[in-house]
């Protein structure tokens, strides 16, 4: 029986094949990967804000992989446009990229919020 959340960012049953069907085995990759997001997202945030570029794309090219391997393709596709950008020293074009990026992120976590009360 799944015990993952519904998730528009997270294809399941593409999750699940790689998984062998295993649901717990997906769940337990999905909830780690989740728990992960806002550290992630807070060392992309400095990097971003002290226009640091190299850090930028080893983060972006870190959660990219990560989000590939979920099933998590919105959240690939940002990851690398700004992976891309950091790369390619496209200032202007990373602001956007990045907001799309935060975007996703967000979008995932609050697919995954564990129900109130719940420890």
């Amino acid at each position: 029986m799944t015990t993952s959340p519904v998730s528009q960012s997270i294809d399941r049953q593409q999750l699940l094949q790689r998984c062998l069907g295993i649901d717990t085995f997906a769940d337990k990759l999905v909830a780690t990967f989740v728990s992960n997001l806002p550290h992630e997202r807070g060392e992309l945030q400095a990097a971003f804000e002290q226009k640091n570029l190299d850090l930028v794309a080893r983060t972006a090219h870190r959660l990219r992989g990560s989000a590939a391997n979920l099933c998590a393709e919105q959240l690939r596709d940002a990851a690398t446009a700004v992976e891309s950008a950091a790369k390619g020293t496209l200032w202007d074009e990373l602001s956007p990229r990045f907001q799309q990026l935060d975007q996703a992120i967000q979008q995932i976590l609050s697919e995954h919020q564990p129900p109130r009360g719940t420890p």
